[in-house]
Parts: structure tokens; C-alpha cells; sequence
């Protein structure tokens, strides 16, 4: 802007130079006035001669082109005209530095100058008065507050005294006061009965007089908290201080009545006394020998005395009466007798067959063994007995007895006998027929001290053990020996055979007669007769007439008699569908039974053909059926179907088929 302002000044003259001078009047122009004003905002602009003269720059700023016309600001700040403590911040034409900061003192009152403060020559130290101030560059520094002070902000300007006597651990002894002071404290001395450890009363330590023994040797001394006591002196002592630190002896021996019995000596002691033990025959009731009780021996569960002698008490003492007969008094006085062994003597009192046993004061014997009599019955004498002198033998009669000393022996049993006691005195006769020494089919007998072997008879053989022949029933032989029409009866050593009554017929087994399925024998048992079922039985045909037949019988309904039928075996009404004379082999039945049409031809016969009695087949489940007649002699009409069923002659009728080559045909109603 300064330079636009410079162009204009130096186009002025140019102008007035090139202008063109009128006539018209022209005012002078001001060349401080704006915009022709030439200087620098800063500077002072005076028309001289109509030229604008500028002043100079202000201070603080520097003239540019040395004529006022351009003032730049100059950075007092790059040449620190401020004190190092201060901060310099430059302005327009000036700069200003910061207040010096605390510590120092600001000497121009500008920044420009700081000079230390030593705040330890202060009137009034900034430090506590119990520690050291030390002057540092702009500040200061307290030491730490010394012991027994609280350092309040931790710098040593405040301390505040520490009550060690309020401290939750009192610094001194629990038997010392505490007494706060100044950044300290102190303890009382320690009491009399403790050792002040420090000297300081901070430790109070006891002192045991009891390691100086200040108490009678008779009592105890107990060390307390800063003393000690002395224990009381123990009876027998008088306690001459009632300290128990002198005691002196009691002579209870020299009381008027002594406290020992009568029967033991005092003895004074130090502080006590002694009775002699009671003499013997006394209880010490005490066990101090000042009580004693006479003892009764004799009432003691275990008694002084043997116990085969008796016991006496006397004052202090007891007898014992002297050991019986058979013991040894081995003191002369009855407390301990001892058995004589009279086994152990050089001759022994039992006789030498017999063992001496000795007794608690005596002996016994056993008794006399077998074969010996006891003479006296205690064992000490025993005489032989001659066993086989006796009424009865010892021995069996087959064998022969000897005496022996105190014994005897039997001679062994004959052959054929077994000798029971393997010593002779029994002897039992020997069965060989057990072991069957006989032959096959003979008998065996045993005999004394042997057998006989005998021939069974004729029709007998020998039993399971041979001691007997038994008889032989032929008629469990297969084949039975009779005949097949006639039964078999044993006999004893044989058999018969004997023909059965007509009509009757062997059974199975050919030992009975008996009559066919049917019928049963007559009273007598000389006939058979018809079994009547229906009459027999009644329920037989439930619901059904009941027709008796020859060894049978049949069951029908009622109405077959209405059509004129027959009842069949099987409840079946058989009725004539027809009939005729013809040839034997042409003439077939053609008809319809049961609402069916069954058409047999002769390659499809069935029935029965009359000429050769031959069943010949049926057709549809024996709803048709064909008869004929070879002659009137040998009817088919009896043996309908060929299967034993009754269909009566009557049962073809209207035409004669009792002639030659007649037929008739019969259906059989379902």
C-alpha cells in the first residue's frame, strides 16, 4: 500500500507536468492529505513547500527506506531483552515479558530483570522451627521434620508433635508412665522389683528373687510381677514371720499324748515325725504307723495255715494246728503241709498188676485188670483167674480155651466157620450157598460148617439164589404151548390145555376164555349172550333212538322209521331208491340222493357186489349206494356197504330181491 501511495507521489509531478494550465483557478492541493499521504500509518506526515515530508518511525519499529515512508515492527523478543525466568512475547513497536515468578524479586518491575529471593532470611522462616531452611535458585527447602514430629504437608514446613503416649502401643513399659514431650517422651523408672533394661523405663524386666532364696528352705518361693512370696511353712513347722521365710520345727514326739500306736515308736523330723512300722500280726491302718489293728489271719482269704490244718488267731499273731496223717509238716508249724508220695516209695503199696496213683494225703490203685481178682477191692493185691475153668468158656465150643497169666487165648475157629473176634470166642458157621457153588438147575442146602448141592425135578428150575427149586410156568412161554383155540393152566412141575365153550375165544395171553367185543358170558359162564346197550346205557344215543343190534348197536332219528328207512351203525337213514331183477353185471343204479344228481357208471361203481361179497368203492360220501343179490341163501342186504353195517331186508321192499341176480339201491339220508 505504501508503494501505490509512492507511484502516485511520482505521478504528481508528471501530471502537473504534462498538464495543460487553464485559466480557471486551482486550489493548492495538501500532499499529507489521503490518499496522497506518502508516510507510514506510524509517522507523522508535514507539507513542506507543498512536499510531504514524513517523520521518523516510532520506537520499536524499523524505518525501512529511512524517510518515514515504510515502519516494520521489530521482534524485540530475538534479542531477549527479558530475564531468563520470563517469558518475552513480542507486540507491535514493543514486546512485554512475563511477571518473574515466585522466588524472585522483578527489579524494572517488567520481567526484565529477577533477582532471587532467599526466603530462609526472612524475619518469619518459611520452614518449621524444628528444621533447616536451605535457599535454592527462586525457592527453598526444608529438611524433614525430626523424630517424634508428624511432617503435616511433607515438606517440613509443619510439625506437629507425635504423642507417643496416645500411640495404640505405649512406647514404655506397662508398669512405667508415659510422658509426652516435645517431638519426644519419657518413662518412668521402672519399679522396684524389675531391671530397667534401657534405663529408660521402655523395659521393665522382673527380677526372680526366688534365685536368691529369700524364703525357708521348707517352703516355696513363687516370683511374682516386681516381688516373690514365700509359700506357708508346712505342718511340723512353726512359721515365725508368717512368711514362710523362717519356719522352725515342731517335736510332735513331745506332745503329752504321742501320735505314733502304742505298739510303734515315735521319731521327731524336720518339721514332721515317724512311727516305726506296726509289728507284724498288725494292720497299719494308715500306713504311718499311728494306727494299728491287730490282723486275723485266719479270716484272710487265703489262710496262713495249710488248708489241711486248722488256724488259731491270737493278739498280733495266729497257730496252726499240726498236718494230718499222710503230709509232711515241712516247718514244724502247720502253714505248709506236703503230701507224701507213698507211689514214690522203694515198695509200691498197689499191687504190680495195678497202677499206683498218688492222692492229696493218700494214694489209690487202679483196679485189677482183666483176668485178675481184686482180693482186697482196692487194687493192692491181685490174684490170676483161670478163665477157662469157668461154668461157661470164654472160648467157642469148636475151639480149645488156655490159660495164660492173667489172661487166656482160644484155639482158631474151624474150616467152614468165620471166626467173628479173630480170637476164637466165636465162631459162626459160613453160608457157601450165598456164593452159589452149586451147578445150574441145582439146589443148594447149606450144612454146619459146609453145603449139598441137589437136582431140581422135572418142570423146576432153581431160584435167583439157588436155595430152593421153584416151579415152571410154561404157559408165559412164547409161543404158549396149547393150541390157538385153547387156554393154558400151569400146574405144579407141568401145564394143561383146555378147549374154550362155544362162542368164547382165548385172550391174548391164552390164560382165560373170554366172549367178543358185544356180548358177555351168561351166568354160568357156558355161553355168551348179547350186551344190550340201550338198555345198559340209555344215554348212549343222546337225542337219538337207540336200536340194540347182535353184539352192538345203532343210533338213529326218529324219523327215519317215517320214511320208511333204516338206520345205519354211523346215525345214518338209509332208504330204497330202487330196485329190480337183471343181469348180474349190466344193471347199475342211476339216482339222486341229497338234492345231488350222482350218476355211477359201471367203470365208477360203488357199494357192494353181491356176487362176490366184494366192497367195491362209495360215491359221494356213502350218499349213494348200490345192492344185489346173488340168491335168496346169500343175501347182501346184511352186509351193506361191506363195513359191518345192518341195513334189514326190509329196507328193499316193493320188489322180491330174494331171487337170483335182484338189485336194489339204497341212499343214505344226510
Amino acid at each position: 500500500m505504501r508503494q501505490s501511495v509512492h507511484v502516485v507521489i511520482a505521478c504528481v509531478p508528471i501530471i502537473l507536468m504534462s498538464c495543460n494550465y487553464t485559466a480557471q483557478k486551482i486550489e493548492p492541493i495538501d500532499p499529507c492529505s489521503a490518499p496522497l499521504n506518502p508516510c507510514d500509518p506510524l509517522v507523522t506526515c508535514i507539507s513542506v513547500d507543498d512536499i510531504a515530508q514524513c517523520g521518523s518511525c516510532p520506537s520499536g519499529y524499523t524505518d525501512v527506506y529511512n524517510n518515514g515512508m515504510q515502519c516494520l515492527d521489530m521482534n524485540e523478543c530475538l534479542d531477549s531483552p527479558c530475564d531468563s525466568h520470563t517469558t518475552c512475547t513480542n507486540s507491535a513497536g514493543s514486546f512485554a515479558c512475563s511477571p518473574c515468578p515466585s522466588g524472585y524479586t522483578d527489579v524494572n518491575n517488567d520481567g526484565t530483570l529477577c533477582l532471587d529471593i532467599n526466603e530462609c532470611e526472612a524475619a518469619t522462616s518459611p520452614c518449621d522451627a524444628h528444621t533447616t531452611c536451605t535457599n535454592t535458585e527462586g525457592s527453598f527447602t526444608c529438611t524433614p521434620c525430626p523424630s517424634g514430629f508428624t511432617d503435616v504437608n511433607n515438606d517440613g514446613k509443619q510439625c506437629l508433635d507425635i504423642n507417643e503416649c496416645d500411640a495404640a502401643t505405649n512406647p514404655c513399659d506397662v508398669h512405667t508412665t508415659c510422658t509426652n514431650n516435645s517431638g519426644s517422651f519419657t518413662c518412668s523408672p521402672c519399679p522396684s522389683g524389675y531391671t530397667d533394661v534401657n534405663n529408660n523405663g521402655m523395659q521393665c524386666l522382673d527380677i526372680n528373687e526366688c534365685l536368691d532364696s529369700p524364703c525357708d528352705s521348707h517352703t516355696t518361693c513363687t516370683n511374682n510381677g516386681g516381688s516373690f512370696t514365700c509359700s506357708a511353712c508346712p505342718s511340723g513347722y512353726t512359721d515365725v514371720n508368717n512368711n514362710g521365710m523362717q519356719c522352725q520345727d515342731i517335736n510332735e514326739c513331745d506332745a503329752t499324748t504321742s501320735p505314733c500306736d502304742a505298739h510303734t515308736t515315735c521319731t521327731n523330723n524336720g518339721g514332721s515325725f515317724t512311727c516305726s512300722p506296726c509289728p507284724s500280726g498288725y494292720t497299719d491302718v494308715n500306713n504311718n504307723g499311728m494306727q494299728c489293728q491287730d490282723i486275723n489271719e485266719c479270716d484272710a482269704a487265703t489262710s496262713p495255715c495249710d488248708a489241711h490244718t486248722t488256724c488259731t488267731n491270737n493278739g498280733g499273731s495266729f497257730t496252726c494246728s499240726p498236718c494230718p496223717s499222710g503230709y509232711t509238716d515241712v516247718n514244724n508249724n502247720g502253714m505248709q503241709c506236703q503230701d507224701i508220695n507213698e507211689c514214690d516209695a522203694t515198695t509200691s503199696p498197689c499191687d504190680s498188676h495195678t497202677t499206683c496213683t498218688n492222692n492229696t494225703g493218700s494214694f489209690t490203685c487202679s483196679a485189677c485188670p482183666s483176668g485178675y481178682t481184686d482180693v482186697n477191692n482196692n487194687g493192692t493185691l491181685c490174684q490170676d483167674i483161670n478163665e477157662c475153668t469157668a461154668t461157661t468158656s470164654p472160648c467157642d465150643s469148636l475151639t480149645i480155651c488156655t490159660n495164660n497169666t492173667g489172661s487166656f487165648t482160644c484155639s482158631a475157629c474151624p474150616s467152614g466157620y468165620t471166626d467173628v473176634n479173630n480170637n476164637g470166642t466165636l465162631c459162626e458157621d459160613i453160608d457157601e450157598c450165598l456164593d452159589i457153588p452149586c451147578e445150574a438147575n441145582q439146589k443148594c442146602t447149606n450144612t454146619s460148617g459146609s453145603h449139598t448141592c441137589t437136582n431140581c425135578p422135572t418142570g423146576y428150575t432153581a431160584n435167583s439164589g439157588a436155595t430152593a427149586c421153584q416151579d415152571i410156568n410154561e404157559c408165559t412161554n412164547v409161543p404158549v404151548p396149547c393150541p390157538s383155540t385153547q387156554i393154558c393152566t400151569n400146574t405144579a412141575g407141568g401145564h394143561t390145555c383146555t378147549n374154550c365153550p362155544s362162542g368164547f375165544t382165548p385172550n391174548s395171553g391164552a390164560t382165560a376164555c373170554v366172549c367178543p367185543s358185544g356180548y358177555t358170558p351168561n351166568s354160568n359162564a357156558t355161553a355168551c349172550q348179547d350186551i344190550d346197550e340201550c338198555t345198559a346205557t340209555p344215554s348212549v344215543c343222546t337225542g337219538q333212538t337207540c336200536t340194540n343190534t347182535s353184539g352192538s348197536y345203532r343210533c338213529c332219528d326218529a324219523a327215519c322209521g317215517t320214511a320208511g328207512g333204516k338206520c345205519t351203525s354211523s346215525g345214518k337213514c338209509a332208504v330204497m331208491s330202487g330196485g329190480g331183477t337183471g343181469s348180474s353185471n349190466d344193471n347199475w343204479c342211476t339216482r339222486t340222493c341229497s338234492a345231488r344228481s350222482l350218476s355211477c357208471s359201471r367203470g365208477g361203481s360203488v357199494g357192494l357186489d353181491c356176487l362176490t361179497h366184494t366192497d367195491i368203492g362209495s360215491c359221494n360220501q356213502e350218499n349213494y349206494h348200490i345192492f344185489r343179490t346173488f340168491n335168496s341163501t346169500n343175501s347182501c342186504i346184511t352186509s351193506w356197504l361191506g363195513n359191518g353195517t345192518d341195513v334189514a331186508s326190509a329196507a328193499c321192499t316193493g320188489t322180491n330181491f330174494n331171487s337170483a341176480n335182484s338189485w336194489c339201491c339204497i341212499c343214505t339220508l344226510p
